[in-house]
């Protein structure tokens, strides 16, 4: 299973609706001056209901996107304890571990990276608004995903249909080689 960025399935949304933060000098989280944005990130795996996302924290340079980086990798589920229980079959443990936010094992961090898992506590995991919009978005990638998924599976050429470069022969015996 692999998270990929909202903005490559759903890029109208994720224009409007990425949430961003401006932090002053004086950030209860000791984060440097200037502005932070939370790009959400979902599994692509259309069979998959893992109700999961993982937030990038991007340092934002509006003067040199290049610039821009991600400082913090922050994952978490929305559902309850039983639902990701039962969906880890039983495994309670992992369960809180993906329901409660944390530093994703193996993403990027900085140093900034445990000021930056109090901040997405604070700006999004405890703000209603953002966790609604979050569900939402979740919806709506994993409808692209399973769209794609449909085109991809009637687009298939059968072995013994006729060849889609229209030499007249079986697929088979012209192309599939």
């Amino acid at each position: 299973m692999e998270f990929i960025p909202f903005f490559h399935k759903c890029p109208e949304t994720s224009k409007t609706e990425t949430r961003e933060t401006i932090l002053t000098e004086d950030n209860q989280y000791g984060l440097p001056s200037g502005e932070y944005a939370y790009v959400e990130n979902y599994c692509n795996d259309a069979k998959c209901d893992c109700r999961k996302v993982m937030i990038n924290v991007v340092q934002v340079d509006r003067g040199n996107d290049n610039n821009s980086r991600i400082i913090a990798t922050i994952g978490f589920g929305w559902e309850d304890i039983e639902y990701y229980t039962k969906w880890l079959y039983g495994d309670s443990e992992t369960a809180k571990e993906m329901k409660e936010a944390n530093l994703e094992v193996g993403a990027q961090q900085s140093k900034y990276s445990d000021a930056c898992l109090d901040l997405v506590k604070n700006a999004c995991v405890n703000d209603e608004k953002f966790m609604e919009r979050v569900k939402k978005h979740y919806k709506e990638f994993k409808k692209v995903i399973k769209d794609e998924q449909k085109i991809i599976k009637t687009n298939t050429i059968g072995r013994n249909e006729s060849c889609p470069c229209g030499s007249g022969k079986k697929y088979k015996k012209c192309c599939l080689g």
